[in-house]
Protein backbone atom coordinates (compact mmCIF):
# COMPACT_ATOMS: atom_id res chain seq x y z
CA UNK A 1 0.00 0.00 0.00
CA UNK A 2 1.13 3.39 -1.19
CA UNK A 3 -0.23 6.60 0.82
CA UNK A 4 0.17 10.26 1.33
CA UNK A 5 0.37 11.28 5.32
CA UNK A 6 -0.82 15.00 5.42
CA UNK A 7 -0.28 16.26 9.52
CA UNK A 8 1.15 19.28 10.69
CA UNK A 9 2.12 18.05 14.14
CA UNK A 10 4.80 15.52 14.41
CA UNK A 11 3.16 13.27 16.59
CA UNK A 12 -0.02 13.11 14.91
CA UNK A 13 1.43 12.65 11.81
CA UNK A 14 3.38 9.31 13.61
CA UNK A 15 0.44 8.33 15.02
CA UNK A 16 -1.66 7.82 11.66
CA UNK A 17 1.57 6.72 10.01
CA UNK A 18 1.87 3.50 12.74
CA UNK A 19 -1.99 3.20 12.21
CA UNK A 20 -1.38 2.59 9.02
CA UNK A 21 1.59 -0.20 9.23
CA UNK A 22 -1.16 -2.16 11.30
CA UNK A 23 -3.19 -2.38 7.70
CA UNK A 24 -0.33 -2.99 5.48
CA UNK A 25 2.98 -4.80 6.38
CA UNK A 26 5.23 -2.44 4.54
CA UNK A 27 3.35 0.33 3.80
CA UNK A 28 4.93 3.25 1.84
CA UNK A 29 4.73 6.56 3.16
CA UNK A 30 4.36 9.88 1.88
CA UNK A 31 4.85 12.45 4.92
CA UNK A 32 3.37 16.44 4.11
CA UNK A 33 2.81 18.97 6.89
CA UNK A 34 0.82 20.77 4.78
CA UNK A 35 -1.67 20.47 1.35
CA UNK A 36 1.56 22.75 -0.35
CA UNK A 37 4.35 20.44 0.47
CA UNK A 38 2.15 17.34 -0.21
CA UNK A 39 1.77 18.60 -3.87
CA UNK A 40 5.73 19.33 -4.15
CA UNK A 41 5.92 15.74 -3.37
CA UNK A 42 3.65 14.11 -5.31
CA UNK A 43 5.37 16.27 -8.40
CA UNK A 44 8.53 14.24 -7.28
CA UNK A 45 6.56 11.15 -6.58
CA UNK A 46 7.71 7.99 -9.02
CA UNK A 47 3.71 6.68 -7.72
CA UNK A 48 0.57 7.33 -7.17
CA UNK A 49 -0.46 6.89 -3.24
CA UNK A 50 -3.56 4.23 -2.80
CA UNK A 51 -5.05 6.90 -0.40
CA UNK A 52 -4.31 10.00 1.44
CA UNK A 53 -4.82 10.67 4.76
CA UNK A 54 -5.27 14.15 6.21
CA UNK A 55 -5.21 15.80 9.10
CA UNK A 56 -8.34 18.10 10.02
CA UNK A 57 -5.69 20.67 11.42
CA UNK A 58 -4.40 21.15 7.59
CA UNK A 59 -7.80 21.86 6.09
CA UNK A 60 -8.12 25.09 9.07
CA UNK A 61 -8.11 27.80 6.01
CA UNK A 62 -11.38 25.47 5.07
CA UNK A 63 -12.76 22.05 3.84
CA UNK A 64 -11.83 23.42 0.29
CA UNK A 65 -7.69 21.99 0.83
CA UNK A 66 -9.56 18.88 -0.22
CA UNK A 67 -10.25 20.15 -4.20
CA UNK A 68 -6.27 20.62 -5.04
CA UNK A 69 -5.53 17.37 -3.51
CA UNK A 70 -8.82 15.49 -5.91
CA UNK A 71 -7.53 17.85 -8.76
CA UNK A 72 -3.78 15.80 -8.41
CA UNK A 73 -5.26 12.68 -7.38
CA UNK A 74 -8.75 12.55 -8.99
CA UNK A 75 -9.11 8.86 -8.08
CA UNK A 76 -7.59 8.55 -4.84
CA UNK A 77 -9.62 7.77 -1.66
CA UNK A 78 -9.19 11.10 1.19
CA UNK A 79 -10.13 10.36 4.30
CA UNK A 80 -10.12 13.40 7.11
CA UNK A 81 -8.83 12.30 10.81
CA UNK A 82 -9.79 15.05 13.22
CA UNK A 83 -12.01 16.48 15.51
CA UNK A 84 -15.31 18.20 13.70
CA UNK A 85 -17.22 20.69 15.26
CA UNK A 86 -20.35 21.14 13.61
CA UNK A 87 -22.42 18.90 11.08
CA UNK A 88 -21.54 21.64 8.17
CA UNK A 89 -17.38 20.58 8.57
CA UNK A 90 -18.85 17.04 8.18
CA UNK A 91 -20.90 18.03 4.96
CA UNK A 92 -17.90 20.33 3.35
CA UNK A 93 -15.39 17.62 3.99
CA UNK A 94 -17.65 15.15 1.97
CA UNK A 95 -18.71 17.66 -0.73
CA UNK A 96 -15.28 18.40 -0.99
CA UNK A 97 -14.63 14.84 -2.09
CA UNK A 98 -13.28 12.85 1.30
CA UNK A 99 -14.33 9.84 0.89
CA UNK A 100 -14.14 9.19 5.01
CA UNK A 101 -14.27 11.01 8.40
CA UNK A 102 -12.85 10.17 11.49
CA UNK A 103 -12.63 11.34 14.73
CA UNK A 104 -9.82 10.84 17.35
CA UNK A 105 -12.51 9.35 19.82
CA UNK A 106 -12.82 6.13 17.45
CA UNK A 107 -9.49 4.66 18.35
CA UNK A 108 -6.79 3.78 16.20
CA UNK A 109 -8.06 0.31 15.71
CA UNK A 110 -11.70 2.74 14.46
CA UNK A 111 -8.54 4.35 11.94
CA UNK A 112 -7.27 0.85 10.92
CA UNK A 113 -10.72 -0.21 9.87
CA UNK A 114 -11.97 3.44 7.73
CA UNK A 115 -8.40 3.12 6.17
CA UNK A 116 -9.51 -0.85 5.00
CA UNK A 117 -12.93 -0.29 3.96
CA UNK A 118 -11.92 3.14 1.83
CA UNK A 119 -9.22 1.16 0.34
CA UNK A 120 -12.14 -1.49 -0.94
CA UNK A 121 -14.35 1.53 -1.94
CA UNK A 122 -16.89 2.39 0.79
CA UNK A 123 -17.40 6.25 2.33
CA UNK A 124 -17.23 5.83 5.72
CA UNK A 125 -18.17 7.91 8.40
CA UNK A 126 -17.89 7.79 12.31
CA UNK A 127 -21.01 7.57 13.85
CA UNK A 128 -21.19 11.22 15.12
CA UNK A 129 -19.99 12.60 11.76
CA UNK A 130 -22.57 10.04 10.02
CA UNK A 131 -25.25 11.48 12.40
CA UNK A 132 -23.67 14.98 11.75
CA UNK A 133 -23.64 14.12 7.90
CA UNK A 134 -27.45 12.69 7.68
CA UNK A 135 -28.96 15.24 10.01
CA UNK A 136 -29.73 18.77 10.01
CA UNK A 137 -29.40 20.16 13.43
CA UNK A 138 -30.79 17.41 15.39
CA UNK A 139 -33.90 16.97 13.15
CA UNK A 140 -33.90 13.67 10.36
CA UNK A 141 -33.85 14.84 6.83
CA UNK A 142 -37.54 15.25 5.81
CA UNK A 143 -38.69 13.15 2.42
CA UNK A 144 -40.16 16.26 1.01
CA UNK A 145 -36.58 17.90 0.68
CA UNK A 146 -36.31 15.30 -1.86
CA UNK A 147 -39.73 15.05 -3.44
CA UNK A 148 -38.73 15.96 -6.75
CA UNK A 149 -36.17 13.80 -7.76
CA UNK A 150 -36.94 11.61 -10.35
CA UNK A 151 -35.06 8.41 -11.21
CA UNK A 152 -36.00 5.28 -12.87
CA UNK A 153 -35.97 1.57 -11.28
CA UNK A 154 -32.74 1.03 -13.10
CA UNK A 155 -30.97 4.65 -11.53
CA UNK A 156 -32.29 3.37 -8.15
CA UNK A 157 -30.00 0.02 -8.43
CA UNK A 158 -27.36 1.99 -9.94
CA UNK A 159 -27.36 4.44 -6.64
CA UNK A 160 -27.70 1.83 -4.58
CA UNK A 161 -24.74 -0.24 -5.80
CA UNK A 162 -22.48 3.29 -5.57
CA UNK A 163 -23.88 3.66 -1.60
CA UNK A 164 -22.64 0.08 -1.26
CA UNK A 165 -19.24 1.44 -2.97
CA UNK A 166 -19.12 -0.46 -5.70
CA UNK A 167 -17.43 0.66 -9.15
CA UNK A 168 -18.79 1.29 -12.37
CA UNK A 169 -17.16 -2.39 -13.56
CA UNK A 170 -18.51 -4.25 -10.20
CA UNK A 171 -22.21 -2.25 -10.91
CA UNK A 172 -21.78 -3.59 -14.58
CA UNK A 173 -20.79 -7.04 -13.54
CA UNK A 174 -23.85 -7.35 -10.75
CA UNK A 175 -26.72 -5.53 -12.87
CA UNK A 176 -25.02 -7.86 -16.34
CA UNK A 177 -24.76 -4.90 -18.30
CA UNK A 178 -22.04 -2.80 -20.13
CA UNK A 179 -20.03 -0.65 -18.14
CA UNK A 180 -20.28 2.06 -20.45
CA UNK A 181 -24.25 2.08 -19.94
CA UNK A 182 -23.34 2.40 -15.83
CA UNK A 183 -21.66 5.37 -16.60
CA UNK A 184 -24.41 7.28 -18.42
CA UNK A 185 -26.66 5.81 -15.64
CA UNK A 186 -23.89 7.59 -13.27
CA UNK A 187 -24.25 10.78 -15.39
CA UNK A 188 -28.09 11.08 -15.48
CA UNK A 189 -27.54 10.18 -11.77
CA UNK A 190 -25.68 12.87 -10.46
CA UNK A 191 -27.39 15.93 -13.24
CA UNK A 192 -30.84 14.49 -11.27
CA UNK A 193 -29.17 14.84 -7.65
CA UNK A 194 -27.17 18.18 -8.29
CA UNK A 195 -23.94 16.41 -7.12
CA UNK A 196 -20.62 16.49 -9.35
CA UNK A 197 -19.35 13.04 -7.42
CA UNK A 198 -19.85 9.56 -6.14
CA UNK A 199 -19.35 10.52 -2.53
CA UNK A 200 -22.14 13.18 -3.07
CA UNK A 201 -24.18 10.74 -4.51
CA UNK A 202 -23.82 8.42 -1.55
CA UNK A 203 -24.40 10.54 0.97
CA UNK A 204 -27.98 12.02 -0.96
CA UNK A 205 -28.69 8.21 -1.48
CA UNK A 206 -28.37 7.37 2.14
CA UNK A 207 -30.82 10.86 3.18
CA UNK A 208 -33.21 9.39 0.18
CA UNK A 209 -32.89 5.99 2.06
CA UNK A 210 -33.23 7.23 5.76
CA UNK A 211 -36.51 9.14 4.13
CA UNK A 212 -37.99 6.45 2.18
CA UNK A 213 -38.58 10.01 -0.62
CA UNK A 214 -40.76 8.95 -3.03
CA UNK A 215 -40.69 7.55 -5.88
CA UNK A 216 -36.87 7.18 -4.65
CA UNK A 217 -37.16 4.17 -2.97
CA UNK A 218 -40.82 2.93 -3.86
CA UNK A 219 -41.45 -0.20 -4.75
CA UNK A 220 -41.49 -0.70 -8.73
Amino acid sequence: MKALVICRFTFFREALCSALCQVDDSPVIIEAVDVAHAGRLLQAAEATPDLVLASYDVLLDGVEAIAPIKAQLPEVPVVVFGQFSTDADVRQAVAAGASGCISPSDGWKKVCDTVKRVLAGEIVLTRPCEQQAMAQSSAAPQADEFAGIKLTPRQVEVLELIRRGKSNKEIARNLQVAEGTVKMHCVAIFRELSVTNRTQAAVVGDHLAATRAAPMFSAT
